[in-house]
């Protein structure tokens, strides 16, 4: 579900609304906001083995900051990095300056986002089409989709 707050968020960010879920671009990475009950979900699609040692680097980015950006809990998948936030006073305000942090962090730790596909690990030379894998918005290959489809 997308609020009317997290709606006009979604808006000055250029987001398109679907499915319950606001979506789009972000400084290189493919970010989902939904709202929840009692918190703000927020999702960032990368590509990450699950072996490796980024993930580190995210839980321990997610830690130091738990306390002071109210995070409810979170979970690391190798398309994505789920994040709720509590949902109380000033959280939408404060929105805007968490996306900027985490889209830091994962820039520093040379994460891959919006630039390679998340189902074989190759460069886009086209414009990726976009799928919703569990609740995250991520960009892949036609042809990875298809792939995708057939092993599910």
């Amino acid at each position: 579900m997308v609020g009317i707050p997290l709606k006009k968020l979604a808006e000055t960010l250029g987001f398109e609304i679907k499915n319950g879920r606001a979506f789009g671009d972000y400084k290189g990475y493919s970010v989902t906001l939904a709202d929840g009950m009692g918190y703000k979900q927020i999702l960032f699609g990368v590509c990450l083995a699950k072996d490796d040692p980024r993930w580190n680097q995210i839980l321990g980015f997610i830690e130091a900051n738990r306390k002071e950006s109210r995070i409810k809990g979170y979970a690391i998948h190798p398309s994505h990095i789920d994040i709720r936030l509590e949902d109380v006073a000033g959280t939408i305000k404060h929105l805007p300056d968490f996306l900027d942090k985490v889209v830091n962090m994962l820039q520093e730790a040379e994460v891959p986002g919006n630039t390679v596909c998340w189902y074989c690990h190759n460069p886009f030379t086209e414009v990726p089409s976009k799928i919703q894998l569990n609740d995250a918005v991520i960009p892949m290959h036609s042809a990875c989709v298809e792939r995708c489809k057939d092993d599910v």
